[in-house]
């Protein structure tokens, strides 16, 4: 059976693995603080302030995301791939 068949629900729409359909991440892989940009090359270049990277996940939907900790604090970096710098 492929992913699509098996998306749960239509309001915040998962697969079987609890991954959201389009940023491709599960619960806990994104912050609370969430850093949005459009351009993916710009959330690489702003990963590099993280003290840490905890996930870094492209989806097939082309979002780009990182979390990690940035002075002690979670904070997620996501890509949409909709803008250049």
């Amino acid at each position: 059976m492929n992913k699509i068949s098996q998306m749960i629900g239509s309001e915040f729409p998962k697969d079987s693995e609890g991954r959201t359909y389009h940023v491709n991440t599960k619960k806990g892989e994104v912050a609370n603080r969430i850093i949005c940009v459009g351009d993916l090359g710009r959330a690489e270049k702003y990963s590099k302030y993280l003290d840490e990277i905890q996930v870094k996940y492209l989806s097939s939907r082309g979002f780009l995301t990182f979390t990690g900790l940035y002075k002690g604090v979670r904070v997620s970096i996501i890509g949409t791939g909709m803008g250049k710098c």
